[in-house]
């Protein structure tokens, strides 16, 4: 599987996910990552909207906590992120939240031990979280 999410290679998963149903929840790498994980982590629009059509839980969490959707916005993949959202993915319910913080506080930097992200945050990608009105702007 890891070959063809690499060479975004959407026909060679659907191959794969058509052969082995079970592949759309298999854990990837040590840190608990799927394959919707992946695609949002390396913003994959293609592989997000199959992973998604063939039932990828959304809000499945990582072994640091994060969903899908909190990795697609920290690596500042807007149009992946518009796509969750479309397709109803609720942004609160991103990750145990221990420490009480939001998506976009994530995003401006109030970041934790376990978190490590590329600090790709854009302004219309802000904008976006902001006018969807689901995400808080407070814990």
């Amino acid at each position: 599987v890891y070959p063809a999410l690499v060479k975004k290679d959407v026909q060679r998963l659907v191959s794969l996910l058509d052969d082995n149903p079970e592949l759309i929840e298999a854990e990837l790498f040590l840190n608990g990552e799927w394959l919707l994980h992946w695609a949002c982590m390396h913003g994959s629009l293609p592989i997000v909207e199959l992973l998604l059509d063939r039932g990828a839980d959304s809000t499945a969490v990582n072994a640091e906590g994060h969903t899908p959707f909190v990795l697609a916005c920290a690596f500042g993949h807007e149009e992946v992120v518009r796509l969750l959202l479309a397709r109803g993915v609720d942004p609160t319910a991103w990750e145990d939240n221990r420490q009480r913080r939001t998506v976009l506080m994530v995003l401006a930097g109030a970041r934790g031990p376990n978190v490590r992200f590329s600090g790709k945050v854009s302004k219309p990608l802000l904008r976006l979280l902001m006018d969807d009105g689901r995400v808080p702007v407070d814990a």
